[in-house]
């Protein structure tokens, strides 16, 4: 019988416990756009990342994570059926900021210089083969990490969303092809943002305690039965 009770206390002292371990959730935006041909900055739209909604629990660590890469593709095809041609591609100091008011989290910037040596006309205008060509590229991508603790957290913590703004620009986009040149080409920014929140969940009893609570009471009437 005692052994049936201790064992009983044990079960219902250890499965009723609260689970305080830690937990983490995450959150992420991106934005896709065009630098336009600008000697500043122009605002191309926000990233949007969930504040931290303290019913969870209690917020012990932010991690605010920025990303940003250019992709440009340039295309061509020399028309001419007597001589080669020679197509560049010129992109300047295309550029991308991601800030929230006066604070200005990531500035990434890339250029390109291209140029390619087109033979004559191969009467296919498919840019491609010996008359085009289709070339494209991705700079490396830009990467920032912030951490936060203690008070620092605080504008993190809420409802609704942590917004940061995009701005974006180059110098300048520019297209050469001597003769007669079909061309044309495109260039693209993509900005990213993620917010990891680690937490200690709001302590909840594990449901196992109904069970030890129902072990005590049988180990009582076994007793009461047993007298």
């Amino acid at each position: 019988m005692r052994r049936v009770l201790s064992a009983g206390l044990l079960f219902w002292l250890v499965f009723s416990v609260p689970c305080t371990e830690a937990a983490l959730i995450s959150y992420s935006d991106t934005l896709t756009g065009t630098p336009p041909q600008t000697t500043g900055y122009v605002d191309k739209g926000d990233l949007d990342l969930n504040k931290f909604n303290t019913s969870l629990g209690t917020l012990t660590k932010v991690t605010l994570t920025f990303t940003n890469y250019f992709d440009w593709k340039g295309f061509a095809e020399n028309m001419s059926t007597s001589s080669g041609a020679t197509f560049t591609q010129t992109i300047q100091n295309q550029r991308v900021q991601i800030t929230q008011d006066a604070t200005t989290f990531l500035t990434d910037s890339s250029s390109f210089l291209n140029s390619w040596s087109l033979g004559v006309y191969d009467n296919v205008l498919d840019f491609a083969g010996t008359s085009g060509i289709t070339a494209s590229n991705s700079s490396t991508q830009n990467t920032v990490t912030f951490v936060y603790t203690g008070t620092f957290m605080a504008p993190f913590i809420g409802s609704g969303f942590s917004t940061f703004d995009v701005l974006s620009g180059a110098d300048l986009f520019k297209l050469q092809g001597g003769g007669n040149m079909a061309m044309g080409s495109s260039d693209k920014f993509t900005a990213g943002g993620s917010i990891n929140y680690e937490y200690t969940p709001v302590p909840i009893p594990a449901p196992a305690w109904l069970l030890g609570s129902g072990l005590l009471s049988l180990v009582g009437i076994r007793r009461r039965f047993g007298k």
